[in-house]
């Protein structure tokens, strides 16, 4: 568990939140109602987001992906892999 502590080190810069549940559903929610969802369907989007949080970070807040300093979540890829998929 140690090692896992140090890989997951936030970044010096993070800043932690009371609430990151409720932030990430607002944040989430937020989001689909700019891309024009309407208040029932940006509230789901919203559910949706804390799912996917804590299915990447185990409902920890400022989470580091140990394989890299640049991507944060391993639904965030590398360079190299999006060159692959816009390629492809």
């Amino acid at each position: 568990a140690d090692i896992f502590e140090i890989m997951e080190a936030p970044p010096a810069s993070a800043q932690d939140s009371a609430t990151p549940f409720k932030d990430v559903v607002d944040l989430g929610a937020a989001i689909a109602r700019a891309k024009g969802l309407g208040p029932d369907d940006a509230a789901a989007a919203g559910r949706i987001s804390l799912g996917l949080f804590y299915a990447e970070t185990n409902g920890k807040q400022n989470v580091r992906n140990a394989r890299s300093n640049t991507y944060m979540g391993s639904l965030q890829t590398g360079p190299s892999e999006d060159r692959n998929g816009q390629r492809k």
